[in-house]
Formats: structure tokens, sequence, C-alpha cells
């Protein structure tokens, strides 16, 4: 990854900006961070806008299921954090109209965009049928 935000470019008289996605990084970004991750916290500040990032031209997406009132303020101040976008689930009028342009049926439910492209349309409720794993008496 360092690799990826050091790399030079070809044409010095407009240089890229890059892209650098980090997925399901809660444990980065909560108020606890540290005690859960160390220096993760740190070394990703450093990244975005600390000594280390000011010469590096890096956006930085983060994605998290974690609520955004439980983040850490370093993470959320104004400046550093450009943006917050959550994604819900679709209403169901267009998860049903989705479902049925690629040949399945909707059921009036509001769905996720994973929910959308599962394959069983009756997931959720096979999983509450599902025998459990692990040790039984």
């Amino acid at each position: 990854m360092l690799n990826v935000l050091l790399e030079d470019d070809d044409d010095d008289d407009d240089p890229r900006w890059r892209l650098l996605i980090l997925e399901d990084t809660g444990e980065l970004l909560t108020l606890d961070a540290r005690q859960k991750s160390g220096q993760g916290l740190s070394r990703l500040l450093n990244v975005v806008d600390g000594l280390i990032g000011q010469g590096l031209r890096v956006l930085v997406l983060v994605t998290t299921n974690e609520q955004f009132g439980s983040l850490h303020p370093a993470v959320t101040r104004p400046g550093r954090c450009v943006s917050e976008i959550e994604f819900g689930p679709f209403p169901p009028d267009e998860a049903d109209a989705w479902l049925e342009s690629q040949g399945r049926s909707g059921d009036g439910t509001a769905r996720t965009l994973a929910s959308l492209f599962g394959k069983d349309d009756d997931a959720a409720s096979s999983r509450s049928e599902r025998r459990p794993v692990g040790f039984t008496q």
C-alpha cells in the first residue's frame, strides 16, 4: 500500500490523485481505537493529513458499520471528514423494481444492496430454520 501511495506520477506537471479505500475499518475509528488496534488510528491520520500526508495527493474512503456518533472525534472533526454518507435500505418500490428487472419477484419490503444481490430470495427466512453449528446437547 505504501508503494502505491508514494509512487511517482509520470506527468509531474499534473500529478494524479489516488483513492485509497479502507473497507470495514470500524476498529480503527471508534473511541477506543487505541486499545483495540494500537497505533492504527494514528497511522491513518498521518497518511490523511499529518506530516506524512501533506505531500500526498490521496483521498481516503473509509467504510464501516459503526454509527457516526461512535467514531473517534479525531476522525470526524470538520476539515478531516469531508462527508458522512449512510447507505440505508432501498425503499420497497425501488427494491421490487430492481428485483423485477433481474427476473426475480419482489415482496414489498425494503432491502439492502447486499440482499438485492443475494441469490436466495428466502435467505433471511432460511437462516432461522438452519440447524445450529457447534457443540449441542
